[in-house]
């Protein structure tokens, strides 16, 4: 519990945490991986492929301090590193074309959430880069008592009645995920839509409330699909993170809390399914640059995407319920969050409240003063262009003055530098 608690702050902070300059591109990763036996040990070969780099430099890669390093080379030739603060440092020579390989050991009690062995971004499990979109490759072999779960498409799967192998494939942004568990540990659900199938991994034995995860995941999905634009990967799994108090997005994977899941039949804790399925589109279709001075990232990724949750209810139930949120959220707002440490500027860019709560009102007035068919196509936009991509604010703010107005984006920016209630729902 000591470790998942730890991860919770981890994750809690990682939107405000800025890393190094990024000295060079990681064009591809991957990663061959072996569970012994007993479960107890995962050995990890990784082969990362560098962009054509012309100058020597200095390479930070995020890895977790506690994971013992038997080997690095770089094109073929050991190197030295050090490690500081779960990060390894490197001086590397100019090349054009750079192959680091890496040859570690996972010793999995260290990454286990209840049964499951849970290798998450914030674990640091291989290295990587923030900000830094790269093809990924997993081989995975684990004894027949184990089923593994990741993002992106299952390439292939062979089972000789001893050990079983996956081939997991996906272009994602700073790390990926990678679940182990005992064949008996999840119960699964699939839905299928436009070709795309929807996996549900739930440990819970609750199936009323799995039901009601599956139910409003899909409603939203489908309302995603139509409004922003096609979901592009053949996959959507939503997976039970044992121990884990948050709900986490990434590509094609959603990490559920037990509380999340015990609690999804509740007004204000349902909200969270319909949040990250549209965070498929908005973080994780598109991304946000997250830890390299990007200003607004909050705002542009979290706001937006609690704001596109309100707009599916609306086109769902009609425009009360819209009125009825941006009410209660303003409510909340004067009742516990002015005043007070959590009462910041949207612009701070910290992991806080107002940017669930006054975020979404921000972006009904942008919405307002743009209409709807206009903010509709920005959405869809941002989508349809930068697909696969990081961008940071410059290109959103680009994008966003094509469809309103200056006088909108910079009172808008106005908003995110103060504190309170836009004026036009201040009572």
């Amino acid at each position: 519990m000591k470790k998942l608690a730890l991860l919770s702050m981890i994750l809690l902070c990682a939107m405000t945490v800025v890393a190094g300059e990024r000295w060079t591109e990681i064009v591809s990763y991957r990663l061959d991986m072996r569970l012994d036996s007993a479960g107890r040990l995962l050995n990890v070969q990784a082969l990362i492929r560098l962009a054509k780099d012309d100058s020597t430099k200095t390479v930070r890669l995020n890895f977790a301090d506690i994971i013992p390093i038997h080997k690095v080379t770089c094109n073929g030739d050991t190197i030295g590193y050090r490690r500081s603060q779960d990060g390894l440092l490197f001086q590397l020579p100019a090349f054009r074309k750079g192959e680091l390989r890496f040859n570690y050991t996972l010793e999995t009690d260290s990454f286990k959430s209840d049964r499951v062995i849970a290798l998450v971004r914030a674990r640091k499990w291989f290295p990587y880069l923030y900000d830094n979109v790269a093809s990924s490759k997993i081989n995975l072999t684990v004894p027949a008592g184990y089923y593994a779960y990741s993002s992106g498409k299952q390439s292939g799967y062979e089972f000789d009645g001893t050990n079983r192998q996956y081939h997991f494939r996906v272009k994602v942004n700073a790390g990926m995920p990678l679940f182990i568990a005992p064949v008996d540990y999840y119960t699964s659900q699939t839905q299928q839509w436009k070709g795309r199938q929807l996996n549900y991994f739930f440990h819970t034995t609750d199936t009323t409330k799995a039901n009601a995860v599956v139910r409003e995941s899909l409603q939203a999905f489908r309302f995603a699909y139509k409004f922003i634009g096609k979901y592009r990967p053949p996959t959507f799994t939503f997976i039970e993170f044992p121990g884990f108090d948050f709900c986490q997005s990434m590509p094609g994977f959603v990490l559920m809390g037990p509380e999340y899941i015990a609690d999804v039949n509740k007004p204000d804790k349902r909200y969270w399914v319909g949040h990250e399925t549209f965070h498929q589109w908005v973080g994780n279709g598109y991304f946000t640059r997250l830890y390299n001075h990007s200003p607004y990232t909050r705002f542009t990724e979290e706001s937006l995407t609690e704001y596109l949750r309100m707009v599916y209810l609306q086109k769902s139930f009609g425009d009360d319920t819209l009125k009825a949120m941006l009410r209660e959220n303003c409510r909340i707002y004067n009742t516990y969050i002015k005043g007070t440490e959590e009462d910041l500027p949207i612009a701070a860019n910290r992991p806080n409240w107002v940017t669930y709560t006054l975020g979404p009102v921000i972006w009904h007035v942008v919405r307002g003063e743009m209409g709807d068919k206009k903010w509709q196509k920005f959405i869809q936009k941002l989508y349809s262009k930068y697909y696969g991509k990081v961008i940071d604010y410059a290109v959103f703010r680009e994008q966003l003055v094509k469809f309103a107005s200056e006088e909108t984006v910079i009172k808008m920016e106005k908003c995110l530098n103060e504190k309170g209630i836009p004026a036009e729902f201040a009572e």
